[in-house]
Protein backbone atom coordinates (compact mmCIF):
# COMPACT_ATOMS: atom_id res chain seq x y z
CA UNK A 1 0.00 0.00 0.00
CA UNK A 2 1.14 3.66 -0.87
CA UNK A 3 1.36 5.73 1.65
CA UNK A 4 -1.94 8.55 2.06
CA UNK A 5 -0.89 11.82 0.41
CA UNK A 6 -2.17 15.09 -0.25
CA UNK A 7 -1.36 17.95 -2.76
CA UNK A 8 0.43 21.33 -2.39
CA UNK A 9 0.01 24.11 -4.39
CA UNK A 10 2.37 27.20 -4.52
CA UNK A 11 0.98 29.87 -6.19
CA UNK A 12 4.73 32.13 -6.43
CA UNK A 13 7.63 31.43 -4.36
CA UNK A 14 8.81 34.95 -4.82
CA UNK A 15 6.20 36.45 -2.76
CA UNK A 16 7.30 37.53 0.30
CA UNK A 17 11.50 36.91 -0.38
CA UNK A 18 12.04 40.22 -1.13
CA UNK A 19 13.98 41.68 -4.34
CA UNK A 20 14.69 38.10 -5.15
CA UNK A 21 15.33 37.67 -8.90
CA UNK A 22 13.40 35.55 -10.84
CA UNK A 23 14.93 32.54 -11.63
CA UNK A 24 16.60 32.40 -8.08
CA UNK A 25 14.43 29.42 -6.85
CA UNK A 26 14.83 26.52 -8.62
CA UNK A 27 13.05 23.75 -6.07
CA UNK A 28 12.00 23.73 -2.78
CA UNK A 29 13.18 21.10 -0.11
CA UNK A 30 10.26 19.05 1.88
CA UNK A 31 12.01 18.35 5.52
CA UNK A 32 9.55 16.21 7.79
CA UNK A 33 9.64 17.41 11.39
CA UNK A 34 9.53 14.55 14.04
CA UNK A 35 7.54 15.11 17.01
CA UNK A 36 9.64 15.22 20.61
CA UNK A 37 7.90 13.73 24.07
CA UNK A 38 10.43 15.16 26.19
CA UNK A 39 8.67 17.72 28.66
CA UNK A 40 10.90 20.40 27.53
CA UNK A 41 10.87 21.65 23.47
CA UNK A 42 14.36 22.00 23.92
CA UNK A 43 15.89 19.75 26.37
CA UNK A 44 17.94 17.29 25.06
CA UNK A 45 18.78 19.80 22.32
CA UNK A 46 19.58 17.98 19.12
CA UNK A 47 22.12 18.98 16.71
CA UNK A 48 24.82 21.94 16.37
CA UNK A 49 21.74 24.03 15.87
CA UNK A 50 20.00 22.82 19.40
CA UNK A 51 17.00 22.28 16.89
CA UNK A 52 13.85 21.38 19.18
CA UNK A 53 12.84 18.35 17.11
CA UNK A 54 14.83 15.63 15.07
CA UNK A 55 14.40 16.54 10.80
CA UNK A 56 13.94 14.12 7.86
CA UNK A 57 15.23 15.76 4.32
CA UNK A 58 12.11 14.43 2.16
CA UNK A 59 13.95 15.38 -1.05
CA UNK A 60 12.50 17.95 -3.66
CA UNK A 61 9.98 19.45 -5.89
CA UNK A 62 10.62 21.41 -9.01
CA UNK A 63 9.79 25.75 -8.81
CA UNK A 64 8.52 26.75 -12.34
CA UNK A 65 9.80 29.82 -14.12
CA UNK A 66 7.25 31.79 -12.80
CA UNK A 67 7.59 31.04 -9.18
CA UNK A 68 4.84 28.13 -8.91
CA UNK A 69 4.94 24.66 -8.06
CA UNK A 70 2.35 21.87 -6.98
CA UNK A 71 3.63 18.67 -6.03
CA UNK A 72 2.12 15.65 -3.54
CA UNK A 73 3.17 15.73 -0.26
CA UNK A 74 3.07 12.64 2.79
CA UNK A 75 -0.32 12.74 5.00
CA UNK A 76 -0.60 13.31 8.66
CA UNK A 77 3.45 14.17 8.75
CA UNK A 78 4.45 17.72 9.97
CA UNK A 79 6.57 19.10 6.92
CA UNK A 80 8.01 22.55 6.39
CA UNK A 81 10.03 24.04 3.36
CA UNK A 82 12.95 25.84 2.10
CA UNK A 83 13.51 27.62 -1.09
CA UNK A 84 16.67 26.40 -2.87
CA UNK A 85 19.47 28.57 -4.70
CA UNK A 86 20.37 26.91 -8.04
CA UNK A 87 23.20 25.23 -6.20
CA UNK A 88 20.76 23.79 -3.97
CA UNK A 89 21.64 25.63 -0.73
CA UNK A 90 18.74 27.08 1.52
CA UNK A 91 17.81 30.80 0.39
CA UNK A 92 14.85 30.65 2.72
CA UNK A 93 13.40 28.55 5.46
CA UNK A 94 9.58 28.55 6.02
CA UNK A 95 9.76 27.69 10.16
CA UNK A 96 6.13 26.99 10.23
CA UNK A 97 4.73 23.62 9.88
CA UNK A 98 2.24 22.18 7.53
CA UNK A 99 -0.07 19.09 7.29
CA UNK A 100 -2.11 17.67 4.64
CA UNK A 101 -5.09 15.07 5.06
CA UNK A 102 -5.46 12.33 2.98
CA UNK A 103 -6.76 13.36 -0.05
CA UNK A 104 -6.55 17.34 0.36
CA UNK A 105 -5.67 19.95 -1.66
CA UNK A 106 -3.76 23.11 0.14
CA UNK A 107 -2.34 26.20 -1.53
CA UNK A 108 -0.37 29.01 -0.34
CA UNK A 109 0.20 32.61 -1.98
CA UNK A 110 4.07 32.54 -1.36
CA UNK A 111 7.03 32.47 1.27
CA UNK A 112 6.68 35.02 3.79
CA UNK A 113 4.53 36.98 2.39
CA UNK A 114 1.81 39.60 3.65
CA UNK A 115 -1.38 37.74 5.25
CA UNK A 116 -3.11 40.90 3.00
CA UNK A 117 -1.38 39.01 -0.23
CA UNK A 118 -3.67 37.54 -2.83
CA UNK A 119 -3.01 34.91 -5.48
CA UNK A 120 -2.75 36.50 -8.94
CA UNK A 121 -5.30 35.71 -11.49
CA UNK A 122 -3.38 34.54 -14.02
CA UNK A 123 -3.30 30.29 -14.17
CA UNK A 124 0.42 29.48 -12.52
CA UNK A 125 2.83 27.47 -14.69
CA UNK A 126 2.63 24.71 -12.02
CA UNK A 127 -0.87 24.44 -12.17
CA UNK A 128 -1.20 23.26 -16.09
CA UNK A 129 0.67 19.75 -15.69
CA UNK A 130 0.13 17.12 -12.63
CA UNK A 131 1.57 17.89 -9.49
CA UNK A 132 5.37 16.45 -8.82
CA UNK A 133 6.51 13.76 -6.91
CA UNK A 134 9.21 14.34 -4.26
CA UNK A 135 12.58 13.30 -5.97
CA UNK A 136 13.93 11.46 -2.46
CA UNK A 137 17.20 13.18 -0.28
CA UNK A 138 19.99 10.77 0.27
CA UNK A 139 19.03 9.56 2.93
CA UNK A 140 15.28 8.71 1.32
CA UNK A 141 12.57 9.46 4.96
CA UNK A 142 14.83 8.83 6.89
CA UNK A 143 16.24 11.68 10.24
CA UNK A 144 19.46 13.11 9.02
CA UNK A 145 22.20 11.21 10.23
CA UNK A 146 25.94 13.14 10.22
CA UNK A 147 27.59 9.82 11.16
CA UNK A 148 26.32 8.72 6.73
CA UNK A 149 26.28 12.09 5.41
CA UNK A 150 28.97 14.45 7.28
CA UNK A 151 31.82 12.05 8.76
CA UNK A 152 32.53 10.28 5.52
CA UNK A 153 33.13 14.20 3.93
CA UNK A 154 35.76 14.32 7.06
CA UNK A 155 37.53 10.55 6.59
CA UNK A 156 37.99 11.63 2.66
CA UNK A 157 39.09 14.93 2.51
CA UNK A 158 40.50 15.99 6.29
CA UNK A 159 41.38 13.21 8.84
CA UNK A 160 44.27 12.47 6.49
CA UNK A 161 46.14 15.61 7.74
CA UNK A 162 44.09 17.04 10.31
CA UNK A 163 43.85 14.14 12.44
CA UNK A 164 45.26 14.65 16.08
CA UNK A 165 48.72 14.48 16.43
CA UNK A 166 49.78 15.55 12.77
CA UNK A 167 51.14 18.78 12.67
CA UNK A 168 50.72 20.74 9.67
CA UNK A 169 52.60 23.53 8.21
CA UNK A 170 52.39 26.65 10.72
CA UNK A 171 51.67 24.06 13.63
CA UNK A 172 48.04 23.65 12.55
CA UNK A 173 45.98 20.53 13.56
Amino acid sequence: DAPATGEMFLTDVYQGLGDLPRGSIKRLRIIQIFPKTTPLANRPAIGLAGEENARAILGTVPVEADGSARFVVPAHKAILFQALDPDGPAYQTVRSVTYVQPGEKVSCVGCHESRLTAPVSATPTAMRRPPSKIEPGPLGDRPFSYVEMIQPVWDKHCVECHAPGKKQSGGID
